[in-house]
């Protein structure tokens, strides 16, 4: 897979409901009805989307050892556009075509301005260290998330079935089944059945 062969389609839509993106024991994604829309395409097939709306994340990013619950849950609103990629199919049956008043709702005047902000998310995502090449991605039950933080950077989320990575300005949380990993400026924890090793800094 290569980021730059994304591209955007030239129809904005919107959601007509609202829509668990993804949910595991561990995370949560989740958009609001009316939720602006456009698709990202590979070889013309749709391969994922760019959303602006209203949202949120919940991930449960704590992590239990010998000396407590280390690590804190991970709330987040998604007011600012956020890019997926993973399964496109089951969304389309939950989306419309956007009017006016839908767009000017989430503060565009018309879709060239959203597709225009769409177009900039798309770019620096594809600017970044490529995620397949860890292994994460690469499977039609793969999905790959990129939120726009307070500093502008992006904050990537990656479920691939049951292990779920997402690394944020100075954290790094993996869960893998019973397996989980975290990594802040204050701990470095790997934890196992049966073993925890905690590190402070």
């Amino acid at each position: 897979m290569m980021w730059q062969r994304y591209e955007l389609d030239d129809s904005v839509m919107k959601t007509t409901e609202s829509k668990v993106l993804l949910k595991t024991e561990k995370g949560l994604v989740e958009i609001d009805k009316g939720t602006l829309a456009v698709a990202l395409k590979l070889a013309d097939q749709s391969q994922g989307f760019i959303f602006h709306g209203k949202g949120k994340l919940v991930l449960d990013a704590i992590v239990e050892t010998e000396e407590g619950a280390i690590g804190e849950p991970i709330e987040r609103e998604l007011d600012r556009p956020f890019l997926v990629l993973g399964d496109a199919a089951k969304l389309q049956e939950s989306l419309a075509v956007t009017e006016k008043e839908d767009l000017e709702k989430t503060g565009y005047s018309d879709q060239k301005q959203f597709l225009e902000k769409a177009r900039s998310l798309l770019d620096r995502f594809g600017g970044r260290e490529r995620i397949h090449g860890c292994g994460c991605f690469g499977k039609s039950s793969d999905s790959v998330f990129a939120f726009q933080n307070e500093m502008s950077k992006l904050d990537v989320l990656v479920a691939s079935n049951r292990k779920l990575v997402y690394k944020a300005e100075g954290l790094i949380f993996v869960a893998d089944g019973d397996r989980t990993i975290l990594k802040s400026p204050r701990h470095m924890i790997v934890s196992k059945p049966e073993r925890c090793i905690t590190h402070c800094t």
